[in-house]
């Protein structure tokens, strides 16, 4: 039979075309068929599609589960399904968690084993019906799959099938991993002494490492020291602190040896730092047993002694996968000597310009690792999370690398039952190096939801997807910089450790900081940096927003008075009187012990955030939340980075002038000093060599003299003509600099403003007959360093001329000898004549050394009383002559090889007369007292027969003058001693925010801030209210109010609704708040500002209370149901927690609302703050002509004559909307209609229209008439006839005013 093939290689159904014209490769019809598309021979052929069959149910009864996505393992022969009963019905199909009763799973049959099983159940998989699992693959073992509903995830499918419990959280599935957002801790609870108490029973001897029992504890061991006669224990010592305790625990001592019922001893337990020093056998003063030290500790002592070193720590999950590195500690750092100069360190290092005690004494340091804030303890942590290992990251911040120090397994953690995993870091080297990409790697690129997923080469790529999460737009905090916090009691406000766990550490001063903060989910998906809300709070001058200037301290220097333990120093001036400073004592504690600075963030809300996948905020984490914002940390901004310390031997006041024996010293007119520049101080202040000629020996730091240059200090008036400017003075001064910033431009100087800037830190002073070093406080002025030169060249002194230039001989700068660089220093910052002058700033030469030595002929003769000595000298004398000193005494040989020359004359062969022509050199070894002298007799050696002697007196004369004492120098003049500046530090290119070491999880950030703070206020509570027990606000504001009525009181409250008042709770608030209306609104669709109709103002007799009244009339209208509902916006100062000894304010701006307003479960109805509507008025007033009244006013009768003719006048009446008699709008918006209640003999239509008014709807009239129509008495006739006026408000509200009228003829 005939045979025909067709291959349909289109794949195309073709029914357009007649049978006969189907092209190759096309089909006319087909069912229940494919066409092959494989690449093989086959292609194009037509196979038969079977039909679906039930394979499996995985065991689950429920009818309502669907499958929502699956996979084909082809390589395996595997499918793999993903399952539900859950549909997200909410608008977004997004906002609703699965429920706990929900049926989530994931599943996989094996079709070659026909084995279905359960890989993971569990409704934090969060499946919905509405969200099909469209992105799934399978790489080696894991399965990796997205639904856009969850963020993407991923298991091991080996570890599910051999466990199907093994998943249970949404921890061990995520695609991106936990995030430990905690830093190291470096401060722990440790036991530091112990009382001995209580009975002592039985017997105890002197023994080592006994244990104890008792207390909240474990581990602690303790050493008997001595025993008394009767084996009671008299002295004990802690052998091993353990850990666990708590101040005040008491524990018994057990006995290893002798018998009784034991000894019980009470804890002191502290707060102490991990960093220690475990190598030094005693303290920095030589003598105090270091009680850290360890004669058997095994590690390197010098590692990181030169290196500042910060620690961080990362997980490895049981996938191979790492998390993010946590926040780095600060460098761990404790200079030796615990920072202290002591003994002659101030003179080593103005000599040498370097601090040699700036290493690092740390070499033993205990890094406490925090479990995740979802583990109870570590046990459980590597369960919940799937630890497999914990990495020690070790960062020297001299180097850009990470390096691992070592790698703790989780067989380690399994027994651990604690919250804390304790590693003690004994300085070794680091073993590992870790790549560039994990320095930087801050955040996983695993998006918060995506739709599609596939993998290209060995990358997971997404695609419709969802980044990252939306920020608050800002947060509403305040930055203040202060001491560092103490420690303080449970429940305190303020609960740190900072100053223990880093005790010499500080925030620089002089510098502006920009404190932000970056928020992170779960994951390690972080926020950008979010700022404050607050700009800056000129209420207070402390409290700033974001930005905050930390200033030097203001305190007071050597020509403010005389300096006493009382003094006090401050950051800023008083909140209350910037003329005044506040209040707070340099020193905390032991008064010689300066806590250091830091920066404080003082949080005036909870931070918030609302689930809403339109916008893309996540909401605040919980555990139907998992990607919502979870943990928080501070980073900060600070470009001013680089500076020296210049250590330097001592300050000049004024000139020290060779010519003169009156030194020049400074004055305000001429503020200079100068000082020596050495070894690496020439590096720290260069020398501006810009536009210098090839033999110029005086250097600008930028700036030249006038000597040097005067047309650089010629200027141009407004009318052309030159002047010279003053450089001294403040308007000299600013035009200069900017002409040296011009210069700067034109030469490519590297020094900013052409000059370098020196701010004082410690100045040589002086006092009685004293010199010493002193703290100098700068305030925000420099000095400014104008010229550098040696000090010859500065005409200050010249090397080896002591006639011209006797102060040669005076050390009034170090290392003179040696002709050194000297800075010329302009002095801005003592800005009074009694600052700036010696003694205060610096001190004046010369030197209290400094002298003359004077070589005198007394007389001749060893006596100098004889007329003539020797004989035989031929001639009249000589000139030049040398003498030489034959005595033996000790003083003698003083006077010998110092190369005195001498003219003689002669008489009769006899010397008679002695010139001293030259008187030698050296004097300064002969060790003479200033203002003493010592003599000897000088022999002649000349052509005599007997040589002659004569008597020479040589006086060390004083240079300087003593007030008490001419003839000896002013103890207080200059003389090298220890001072230092800090130059203006360079500002970093690089605008970026560093981390910090402050971070946490955002639900206990904001628990504490609600529980802890007693002093923001949060909302406000009404007088009544308060006096009730209650929570609300009383308003009342009827329309017919008078101008300044009030309409609710109040005062503001705490978090918990507790007033905020000096009267109710002077203890806890030592002021009153005031309060401001900042803003008022309506409730009108586009809110229009009403502040001008309100005033907020003190309720008499209630301090700290307020209340609002109405400035003007107002009136309820048609629209006042929906927009007259008013809102407003008042700011609260009140005293913060340490008002009384900083003067800090919290200013807060808040809604007005009842209070508490952020407990949970506790917030009232909220009050609104309507204008009540009053019922309208309708009254008649007068009556027509042709009336005749029985009764007045409304419910009254009156009789109408002669309509027969005309329309008559019934009445006038008044109309009113219920507002103020006084307001001028009490007639708008009222309509006034009139109705017939009877009329016999007539319809009611027919009547009404023979009843008519003037009354115009809405006209704003305040009043109308009544008429009876033309022929009223003919169609109606006499009635009586009874009639209604109603008038109706804006709100609704009616008036009725019936009237009898009778017809008549």
């Amino acid at each position: 039979m005939a045979e025909a093939r067709n291959s349909f290689i289109k794949s195309k159904m073709n029914r357009d075309l007649d049978a006969r014209l189907v092209p190759p490769g096309e089909y006319r019809d087909a069912q229940n068929v494919s066409v092959s598309k494989s690449e093989g021979a086959d292609v194009g052929s037509l196979e038969n599609v079977l039909g679906n069959i039930s394979l499996t149910d995985f065991g689950l009864t429920s009818t309502n589960i669907d499958t929502i996505g699956f996979f084909m393992d082809i390589n395996n022969n595997r499918i793999f399904l993903f399952m539900t009963n859950y549909i997200d019905n909410t608008s977004d199909q997004l906002s609703r968690f699965a429920p706990s009763a929900s049926q989530c799973y994931i599943g996989v049959f094996d079709m070659n084993t026909s084995l279905a099983s359960i890989l993971v159940t569990g409704s934090f998989l969060n499946f919905s019906k509405s969200h099909p699992v469209l992105g799934v693959n399978l790489i080696n073992d894991s399965l990796f799959f997205t639904d856009n509903r969850n963020q993407p995830r991923k298991i091991n499918v080996s570890r599910a099938l051999a466990d199907p419990t093994y998943y249970t959280n949404e921890d061990q599935i995520s695609l991106s991993k936990y995030y430990p957002y905690e830093p190291i801790s470096l401060v722990v609870n440790e036991v530091t002494d112990l009382s001995i108490g209580g009975t002592q029973t039985g017997t105890y001897v002197v023994e080592l490492n006994n244990s104890t029992t008792g207390g909240t504890g474990s581990g602690l061991t303790v050493n008997v020291t001595s025993v008394n006669g009767i084996g009671q224990v008299t002295g004990i010592e802690i052998n091993n602190p353990g850990a666990g305790y708590t101040n005040g625990d008491v524990v018994q001592v057990l006995q290893r040896s002798g018998t009784g019922a034991g000894l019980q001893i009470t804890l002191t337990v502290q707060a102490i730092s991990t960093m220690q020093d475990v190598t030094s056998e005693f303290l920095p003063d030589g003598t105090t047993a270091n009680p850290y030290y360890n004669v058997n500790w095994p590690g390197d002592k010098n590692y990181i002694k030169d290196k500042f070193v910060r620690f961080a720590y990362r997980f490895q999950f049981d996938d191979g996968e790492y998390s993010l590195i946590s926040p780095f500690t600060q460098a761990c750092f404790i200079p030796q000597q615990d920072g202290y100069f002591i003994d002659k360190d101030t003179e080593k290092t103005y000599k040498s310009t370097e601090v040699d005690f700036m290493q690092n004494k740390v070499n033993n340091i205990k890094l406490l690792i925090p479990v995740p804030a979802e583990s109870s303890n570590w046990s459980n942590a590597v369960t919940d999370l799937r630890i497999s290992s914990i990495d020690i990251i070790f960062k020297d911040d001299s180097q850009t690398t990470l390096k691992v120090t070592d790698n703790i397994l989780a067989s380690s953690l399994v027994s651990n039952t604690t919250t804390i995993f304790a590693y003690e870091y004994q300085s070794k080297k680091p073993y590992k190096t870790l790549p560039t990409r994990d320095l930087l790697r801050v955040y996983d690129q695993v998006p918060v939801r995506a739709l599609a997923q596939e993998v290209v080469g060995n990358r997971i790529v997404f695609g419709n997807l969802v980044d990252k999460h939306t920020p608050p737009s800002s947060i509403n905090y305040n930055t203040q910089t202060g001491f560092k916090v103490e420690e303080s009691g449970a429940g305190a406000v303020e609960y740190s450790f900072v100053r223990r766990e880093y005790q010499n550490h500080t925030l620089k001063q002089n510098r502006t900081y920009q404190v932000g903060l970056v928020l992170s989910d779960k994951y390690g998906r972080q926020s950008d940096t979010i700022l404050s809300t607050v700009d800056d709070n000129s209420q207070n001058p402390i409290l700033k927003g974001s930005t905050i200037f930390n200033p030097y301290k203001i305190g007071k220097n050597s020509g403010s008075g005389i300096i006493t333990t009382s003094d006090t120093f401050s950051y800023y001036s008083s909140a209350t009187n910037p003329a005044s400073p506040v209040t707070n004592n340099l020193f905390s504690g032991a008064g010689d012990t300066w806590p250091g600075d830091q920066l404080r963030i003082k949080f005036n809300e909870t931070i918030s955030s609302n689930f809403n996948s339109a916008t893309g905020t996540p909401g605040l984490y919980s555990s139907t939340n998992p990607t919502g914002w979870y943990s928080y940390k501070a980073v900060v901004k600070q470009t001013q980075v680089d500076y020296y310390n210049v250590y330097c031997p001592g300050v000049l006041n004024g000139y020290i002038d060779g010519e003169t024996a009156d030194p020049l010293s400074a004055s305000l007119d001429e503020p200079v000093g100068h000082f020596v520049l050495h070894s690496d101080n020439l590096s720290k202040i260069p020398k501006d060599t810009s536009l210098v000629g090839p033999n110029q020996n005086i250097f600008r730091t930028a700036r030249p003299s006038f000597n040097e240059d005067p047309d650089y200090y010629q200027f141009t008036d407004t009318n052309g003509n030159l002047f010279q400017v003053d450089p001294y003075s403040e308007e000299g001064e600013q035009l200069l600099k900017t002409r040296d910033r011009e210069r700067d431009l034109d030469s490519g100087s590297q020094v900013n403003n052409a000059s370098v800037e020196l701010f004082t830190r410690v100045i040589n002073t002086g006092a009685f007959t004293f010199i010493y070093s002193s703290q100098y406080y700068p305030e925000q002025k420099s000095e400014i360093v104008t010229a550098i030169g040696t000090g010859s060249d500065l005409g200050l002194f010249a090397v080896g001329n002591v006639t011209s230039y006797p102060y040669n001989s005076a050390p009034v700068f170090y290392n003179y000898e040696q002709n050194p660089f000297i800075a010329k220093l302009n002095i801005y910052s003592a800005t009074t004549a009694s600052a700036i002058q010696p003694d205060n700033f610096g001190l004046a030469g010369p030197s209290p050394e400094a002298s003359e030595y004077i070589v005198e002929y007394i007389g001749m003769g060893p006596t100098g009383g004889s007329a003539t000595s020797g004989s035989g000298y031929p001639g009249t004398g000589g000139s030049g002559v040398p003498v030489v000193f034959e005595g033996t005494s000790a003083t003698d040989v003083k006077f010998r090889n110092k190369g005195i020359q001498i003219k003689f004359t002669v008489t009769g062969g006899a010397v008679n007369h002695v010139v001293i022509q030259n008187e030698g050199s050296g004097w300064e070894s002969a060790g003479i007292s200033l203002g003493g002298n010592i003599q000897a007799v000088a022999t002649i050696a000349a052509a005599g027969t007997v040589n002659a002697q004569f008597l020479v007196k040589v006086t060390r004369k004083a240079l300087g003058t003593n007030p008490g004492t001419p003839t000896q120098n002013n103890p207080l003049a200059m003389t090298p001693i220890f001072a230092c500046f800090e130059t203006k530090p360079l500002d970093s290119k690089l605008d970026i925010y560093w981390e910090t070491s402050t971070s946490g999880k955002i639900s206990d950030l904001n628990t504490n801030i609600v529980l802890n703070d007693q002093h923001t206020p949060y909302g406000f509570r009404g007088l009544s209210d308060y006096a009730a027990g209650t929570y609300g606000i009383d308003w009342g504001f009827p329309e017919d109010n008078a101008k300044n009525s009030d309409l609710c009181s109040f005062y503001a409250t705490d978090v918990n609704g507790n007033p905020i008042s000096n009267s109710i709770d002077p203890t806890t608030y030592p002021i009153n708040p005031t309060m401001t209306l900042i803003a008022a609104s309506n409730s009108a669709s586009t809110p229009a500002n009403v502040s001008l109709d309100f005033d907020l103002l003190p309720v008499p007799g209630s301090p700290g209370a307020f209340k609002i009244q109405n400035t003007v009339y107002k009136y309820f209208g048609y629209n006042s149901a929906l927009e007259d509902v008013y809102n407003f916006t008042i700011r609260v100062i009140a005293p913060a927690f340490d008002y009384n000894t900083s003067g800090t304010l919290i200013t807060t701006d808040l809604t007005l609302q009842a209070s508490p307003s952020l407990v949970p479960g506790t917030l009232p109805s909220q009050p609104t703050f309507p204008l009540d509507n009053l019922a309208p008025e309708l009254s008649p007033t007068t009556y027509g002509p042709n009336i005749v009244v029985t009764s007045s006013g409304c419910g009254g009768a009156f009789d109408v004559y002669d309509t027969t003719s005309s329309q008559q006048l019934g009445f006038n009446f008044d109309v009113s909307n219920g507002s103020n008699g006084a307001n001028t709008e009490r007639g708008k918006d009222l309509s006034v209609v009139i109705n017939v209640v009877s009329s016999p003999g007539n319809t009611i239509e027919v009547a009404l229209t023979y009843f008519t008014t003037d009354y115009i709807t809405s006209s704003g009239s305040t009043g109308g008439k009544l008429f009876i129509e033309k022929d009223a008495y003919n169609d109606l006739g006499g009635g009586p006839h009874v009639i209604q006026l109603r008038v109706t408000d804006g709100g609704g509200l009616t008036d009725v005013c019936e009237q009898e009228v009778r017809l008549v003829s």
